[in-house]
């Protein structure tokens, strides 16, 4: 049903968008035309963006661990430059990647405020960081690279610490090593909290001794020869 509110409302999502995008002194005015014969209203928005705000100045509150200068300069965030959404949200995924490169998986980092100054057509911005747990994941007994670990260790991609995801990794460490011939895999799981900032994971990998496969034997096999079905298991 059509009302005066729900036109209010809509118009302020729309503001929202557009202070995103940079454009705080936009113009928005709701039109109308009405159709009695199906008790229908068109709303029409009009909508002059004004100019385009430009970065003014971060400020970065919480727990960011890393320096403001190393945040804004790994966000590409330079004052001047034209405020958009698309430059903010890129910047955010930046500032987070920097933080799981340096292994604070499950940190936190959020837009809380942006003010917008007229008399310089400036954006501000108030960055709230949390830089949670520094987490070393180590696996010992056997050697691989680091990038190995992150492909079999789901707590990388997840961002996580939970129990089930160190659990996924575990296995699939096991699984790693059986598909290379150690069917004796034994993987376990040791973690340590050497302060509330500072965490580590250890897989600890038994590989046993690698078996190779000397021989297969196909027997009932009624429909294809043997020699069809071994070309089939390669």
């Amino acid at each position: 049903l059509f009302s005066e509110e729900a036109v209010s409302e809509e118009i302020e999502g729309l503001r929202r968008l557009l202070e995103e995008d940079g454009y705080f002194e936009a113009q928005i005015a709701p039109s109308y035309e009405t159709h009695p014969d199906t008790q229908q209203i068109d709303v029409t928005f009009d909508i002059h963006t004004g100019k385009r705000a430009r970065f003014g100045e971060v400020v970065v509150t919480g727990s960011p661990v890393f320096p403001a200068e190393r945040l804004l300069k790994q966000a590409k965030w330079k004052r001047g430059k034209s405020f958009t959404a698309s430059l903010v949200q890129n910047g955010l995924g930046r500032i987070h990647k920097l933080y799981q490169q340096g292994d604070y998986l499950d940190a936190s980092v959020e837009i809380t405020q942006r003010r917008f100054r007229p008399e310089g057509n400036l954006a501000d911005l108030e960055l709230a960081i949390a830089a949670g747990t520094q987490v070393k994941v180590s696996v010992t007994g056997v050697s691989m690279s680091r990038s190995q670990i992150k492909k079999l260790v789901p707590i990388f991609e997840e961002g996580s610490l939970d129990e089930e995801l160190l659990e996924e990794g575990r296995r699939n460490l096991g699984d790693y090593f059986q598909s290379q011939g150690y069917f004796e895999v034994k993987v376990s799981t040791q973690r340590k909290n050497p302060s509330p900032a500072r965490s580590s994971i250890e897989y600890q990998v038994d590989r046993g001794p690698r078996q190779s496969l000397k021989e297969i034997r196909i027997a009932g096999n009624s429909y294809f020869s043997a020699e069809t079905l071994r070309e089939h298991m390669k």
